[in-house]
């Protein structure tokens, strides 16, 4: 579940060391979407909403899947709503926490190299239990619903 959208293509025409290009992008990403989400806030759902979009689980399954109101729960924390922005899917705290804690850990693995198994690690062990919840939080909201 870490999200890194920036191509390595580019970062590699940047000079970015291929050794630290994963941890990079995932900084860069992770930077974007906490500016784009605090700048924007439900703005960003208004401009959205001229795309059109659908969810392709919804249309073929029926029922929402798990992350269905994590963007909008973004948009709330952007405009301070902590509480509202749960209430879209409990969920979301947990995605946005880990959002914000991929920054400082991101900058230490670029900056001290030694340090890179481990924090990667814990990482990756952070992202399986996130995603775990997501799951059962999931799983909860279809029997409550």
């Amino acid at each position: 579940m870490e999200i890194s959208f920036i191509p390595r293509w580019i970062l590699k025409l940047l000079g970015i060391d291929e050794f630290i290009r994963y941890d990079v992008s995932v900084l860069v990403s992770n930077l974007l979407i906490v500016i784009v989400f605090f700048s924007f806030g439900n703005k960003l759902l208004e401009l959205l909403s001229y795309l059109p979009h659908f969810c392709l689980f919804d249309r073929v399954f029926g029922f929402e899947c798990p992350a269905c109101g994590v963007t909008r729960a973004f948009c709330e924390f952007g405009d301070g709503k902590i509480g509202s922005g749960i209430q879209q899917n409990y969920a979301a705290i947990l995605v946005g926490v880990f959002v914000v804690i991929q920054i400082p850990i991101r900058l230490i693995i670029i900056l001290k190299q030694d340090t890179k198994i481990i924090l990667q690690k814990i990482s990756r062990i952070g992202s399986s239990i996130i995603l775990a919840l997501i799951l059962l939080n999931w799983i909860r909201t279809l029997f409550l619903t």
